[in-house]
Formats: structure tokens, C-alpha cells, sequence
């Protein structure tokens, strides 16, 4: 497929132009993911207000930025391994950090326990295993967690999937391989 358009706000629905200018007032630009998710304006204003209530919730900024790393990497969406870890250095982490986020093998036992199960829910389809769940919870986290930590995971899938669908240009350092 070739990529999708990205469309100009000011063809979008009205929801999602101020949605998108808001954004581009926070982060100094539109990621090309969010313009796209703008062609729906209610997954657009779902997704954001998700993300932001979210953001309040059971993780820091930090663990959220591993989930969606872990995330982006199982899924196999580039877009969004660039995207996080540009975020995530934002966040205080290394290039190295945010790759071992990635592959699953960062030496922080807390980090490691959020990006093994994250990791191990996508590729068993919610079956996990107990091992990652016991690890889990061994860290302190709680079942508000691990509801907030699928929560989160099916966000990032949305963008994953929109972002490997649409192959739309990434606008972001591309992450290493």
C-alpha cells in the first residue's frame, strides 16, 4: 500500500483540528500518526483522552514510555519505536535504555517485570504465563496495575496497527534496529 495522506487540519473534522492544534502547541508539532488518526475524529479525541486520564493512573512516565516501547517493538511498528524512543529520552532514558526496553532485556527488575508481560500479552494473545505475572506483581504493582497495563497496551496496538497499515512517514529519529 502507499502511504496514506496525511491530511491538512483544516480538512479534518473540526474535533479533531482543535485536537491536533492543542497538540502541536504542547509538542511544537503534529505526529504524522495523530494527523492520520484525525481522519476520525472520535478515535482521535478516544485515543487522547485515554492517554491522558491514563497518564494519572498506576504507571510514571517512564513505565509508560517501556510499555510503549515494548509495545511498538512486539507489534513491528517503526513509527512508534521512533516516536517512543524520542519520548523516551525525553523521559531521562539512553539510546541503549530505550533499545533494551525494546528487546525486553533492561537490567531495572521494575522495567523488566512491565516490559516482559507487556511483551508476553501480545504474543500469548492475554494467555500469560505466570511467571511474568508473579514478577509483576513481586514488583509492587497491583491489580489496578495490570488493568492500566492492558489498557495501555491496547493503546499503543491502535497506533501500532494505524501505523504499519497507513506506512506513513515517519517523523522521528528512526530507532535502530
Amino acid at each position: 500500500m502507499d502511504a496514506i495522506k496525511i491530511p491538512n487540519t483544516e480538512n479534518l473534522h473540526s474535533k479533531a483540528t482543535e485536537i491536533l492544534n492543542g497538540m502541536k502547541k504542547a509538542m511544537g508539532m503534529i505526529p504524522n500518526i495523530y494527523a492520520v488518526m484525525g481522519y476520525s475524529e472520535n478515535t482521535l479525541e478516544a485515543h487522547s483522552q485515554a492517554t491522558s486520564i491514563l497518564s494519572k493512573g498506576a504507571f510514571n512516565n517512564r513505565e509508560r514510555e517501556a510499555i510503549s516501547l515494548a509495545v511498538a517493538e512486539e507489534n513491528g511498528c517503526k513509527y512508534c519505536q521512533s516516536a517512543h524512543t524520542a519520548v523516551a529520552k525525553m523521559n531521562g532514558f539512553s539510546d541503549e535504555e530505550t533499545y533494551q526496553l525494546r528487546k525486553g532485556k533492561i537490567g531495572d527488575s521494575r522495567l523488566k517485570s512491565i516490559t516482559e508481560l507487556s511483551k508476553n500479552i501480545i504474543q500469548t494473545k492475554g494467555n500469560v504465563n505466570k511467571e511474568s505475572l508473579e514478577k509483576f506483581f513481586q514488583q509492587g504493582f497491583d491489580n489496578k496495575a495490570l488493568v492500566e497495563l492492558v489498557a495501555l497496551i491496547s493503546l499503543g496496538t491502535l497506533t501500532n496497527y494505524l501505523g504499519k497499515i497507513t506506512n506513513i512517514p515517519i517523523d522521528f529519529p528512526v530507532a535502530r534496529d
